[in-house]
């Protein structure tokens, strides 16, 4: 297919969509009285059909604008780890909202903006969900990084309108999170990959804010608390706490222990999803000098109980 042809069928999609749209919005007008009230949900719907087509265009912008770069991915150009990880989350997003249990199975094409350290990537992928024998699908997701180098994502649907998304994250509780909040069944750990997803991310985001390319880490997780408001493993608003080793790091002669925050949102009326986090690089005791912990003191303080105050990155 030519870059021409691409474009016609995109645009073919778009304006079906935009029928479809206008005559939904059109029997709602029918019932409204209020001249007001009708000019004031035109210009939402209108405003709100712009930026579907724009984004339903953008996913399928063919080569390069002055505006976005799109990226083919096959076995001659492999896709970047760090497209590969957003993919997962786009696809992570679709899972927690459905009750699904996709897995990726390959990205085929990204569109990534242009002009901006922080970037957005419109991803076309194919996945399958195992649990059901389901065929390959494909999906498009919308995944933004809000701060160049900084644990910040937004993931959202395409026509969805711009949200902010929160940047804050809690300190790291006086009291032991591992002791003062659910703690993750080693079951659970093994059948929600997603868990490790959102370490592999803080990894692979300052991996790529160096220039590098982000490569299968060797990580393995040791704990997770989840603060959800007892609302289960799949609450769509939670804050996990994660003890994990980087075996990586442990072979060039770091320390192996690891500490992470991860904050969780999901917005209502935007549908934005969001994953905000940060690396926990050194731990100390507000009653001791300001030498980082061993590993053996770090055990020792979780088995005995011991309050403590994380530095994030």
């Amino acid at each position: 297919m030519t870059d021409v042809e691409e474009w016609k069928a995109a645009w073919k999609r778009a304006k079906a969509r935009t029928d479809r749209d206008n005559k939904k919005m059109i029997a709602g007008f029918k019932k409204m009285t209020d001249a007001q009230e009708w000019k004031a949900a035109w210009k939402r719907a209108k405003a709100q059909t712009d930026r579907d087509n724009k984004k339903i265009i953008v996913f399928d912008i063919p080569g390069s604008t002055i505006d976005f770069e799109q990226e083919i991915c096959n076995e001659g150009r492999p896709c970047p780890g760090l497209v590969l990880l957003y993919a997962r989350m786009g696809l992570h997003r679709y899972n927690l909202l459905e009750g699904t249990k996709f897995e990726l199975s390959g990205v085929t094409k990204y569109v990534q903006s242009k002009g901006t350290c922080a970037c957005c990537y419109y991803i076309t992928l194919d996945a399958i969900d195992p649990a059901v024998g389901s065929s390959l699908q494909t999906f498009q997701t919308e995944v933004s990084e809000q701060s160049f180098g900084r644990y910040i994502l937004m993931g959202q649907t395409s026509g969805r309108g711009a949200s902010f998304v929160d940047s804050s994250l809690p300190e790291w509780p006086a009291e032991n999170p591992f002791q003062k909040y659910y703690l993750v069944k080693e079951s659970e750990l093994q059948d929600n990959d997603w868990i490790l997803l959102y370490i592999e991310l803080a990894i692979a985001i300052v991996t790529n804010s160096e220039g590098k390319d982000f490569g299968p880490p060797k990580l393995e997780i040791v704990k997770v608390a989840m603060d959800a408001k007892d609302e289960g493993l799949n609450a769509l608003n939670a804050i996990f706490y994660v003890r994990y080793k980087d075996l990586n790091e442990a072979e060039i002669g770091k320390a192996l222990d690891r500490f992470a925050i991860v904050r969780r949102r999901f917005h209502e009326d935007t549908q934005c999803f969001s994953l905000v986090g940060s690396q926990v690089n050194q731990i100390w005791t507000p009653n001791e000098s300001s030498s980082p912990l061993t590993t053996r003191e770090i055990q020792r303080q979780e088995n005995q109980y011991s309050n403590h105050i994380a530095i994030r990155t």
